[in-house]
């Protein structure tokens, strides 16, 4: 059994500078998310509302993440990341790309940069999606189940197929008599 976890850890961790995200939803309302924390989310009519909820959920998902032996990640920090990155990239890579650049009239940076862009947009997504897909699966835990004892009776004991007469035919060999 695991040993309960304090309340006033998970207060402390959530002291940290954790950066909450605060997404406008298209029917309205909010959702609020913290990116370190992975699945953990919560929803308010106003900003104000779906933040409050997402402490009192990063809460919960801290204790449950120490219950279970689950290491909190540290709040990412923006210090020491200047905007420069040097890049080695193989060259006929490099090749491609600026003549990529060229075509769209742009620099290689800018390429790159798009592509970069892009590239990580898509895993937000995904990430966006699995935080769904967790939703929807805890939801389903409030689903009744359907009955299904007669649909699998059936499939054990299959009714018999219904039999059709069959007209049977005799071979008589030709002669004369019968042609």
């Amino acid at each position: 059994m695991s040993k309960p976890i304090s309340r006033n850890k998970a207060k402390s961790i959530l002291e940290q500078p954790y950066a909450r995200r605060l997404t406008p939803e298209a029917g309205g309302g909010y959702l609020a998310t913290i990116q370190e924390f992975p699945g953990c989310f919560a929803e308010g009519q106003t900003a104000d509302e779906a933040l409050q909820k997402l402490d009192e959920v990063a809460e919960s998902w801290i204790n449950v993440s120490l219950a279970n032996g689950r290491e909190i990640q540290a709040p990412f920090s923006f210090d020491g990341f200047s905007g420069k990155v040097a890049l080695r990239i193989p060259r006929g890579l490099h090749q491609q790309v600026a003549e990529l650049a060229e075509l769209e009239e742009c620099s290689i940076n800018q390429i790159l940069t798009a592509a970069i862009s892009e590239y990580v947009g898509r895993n937000q997504a995904l990430r966006k999606f699995q935080e769904i897909v967790h939703s929807a699966v805890a939801g389903m835990s409030e689903i009744q189940p359907v009955d299904r004892s007669a649909v699998d009776a059936e499939k054990v004991h299959p009714s018999k197929p219904k039999r059709t007469a069959v007209k049977k035919t005799v071979d008589r060999p030709i002669t004369a008599a019968n042609s």
